[in-house]
């Protein structure tokens, strides 16, 4: 189970997934583009409408199916099906450009802070930088590489959300799921009920019991509620 395995691993894959998101990314940036060029020379040339919004939606639904499983891959976000649609397979392209627009800010920050490391590494090394200097600048370094790692992770989450708001089902859909499945349950029970009841009083079974004179009858359902 996910909420089993180490954290240290975890937020390796988060990060991971959040790098491969910068590069999905482009990959729909780019995408958006030649759709909206295509969308407008096609509105010149009619015949040609309907193929070219088939290939963009093929194209759309490709990227999106790439990004489920980048998800579920890095993020642990098995995303639930929902409601097919090309609008909004491409609404969630273009949506989808803010986690990579942050998380290409957030791995620059990190490269600038691993390059100034650097500087100051080869600075201590050549006397430049007394003990005092040093130990300030380990401290900043620290804490601004955990303020990264943290805006790493918190675009991790905010990729996520966006995929369920936009790729999940919605609430109108969870709501018919629901009484669907409420549906059914009470069908169930009026079943099992129904034939718990004819198990207990079969169609065929005839029980007599004698009256005053003697003779025999059947005993009616009265009789039975009765005990006679």
């Amino acid at each position: 189970m996910a909420a089993d395995r180490p954290e240290s691993p975890r937020r390796g894959r988060i990060s991971l997934g959040v790098a491969l998101g910068i590069l999905t990314a482009v990959v729909g940036g780019l995408f958006l583009v030649v759709a909206v060029v295509a969308g407008a020379v096609v509105a010149l040339v009619p015949p040609a409408r309907r193929p070219v919004r088939a290939a963009i939606r093929r194209y759309a639904s490709a990227l999106v199916r790439h990004e489920r499983r980048r998800l579920a891959r890095f993020h642990d976000a098995d995303l639930p099906p929902g409601a097919a649609g090309d609008r909004k397979e491409v609404a969630y392209l273009a949506v989808r450009l803010l986690p990579g627009v942050l998380g290409l800010l957030a791995y620059g920050l990190l490269a600038v802070g691993v390059v100034l490391a650097a500087i100051v590494l080869l600075a201590t090394i050549r006397g430049d930088l007394g003990l005092a200097d040093v130990a300030v600048q380990v401290v900043v370094g620290a804490a601004l590489f955990l303020v990264n790692v943290q805006a790493v992770a918190s675009v991790g989450a905010l990729d996520v959300r966006l995929a369920r708001r936009l790729l999940g089902p919605s609430r109108r859909e969870l709501l018919e799921d629901r009484v669907r499945e409420l549906v059914v349950s009470r069908a169930g029970v009026i079943a099992a009920a129904d034939l718990a009841s004819r198990s207990r009083n079969p169609p065929g079974r005839r029980v007599f019991h004698t009256q005053r004179g003697g003779n025999l009858r059947p005993s009616g359902r009265r009789d039975r509620q009765l005990g006679v």
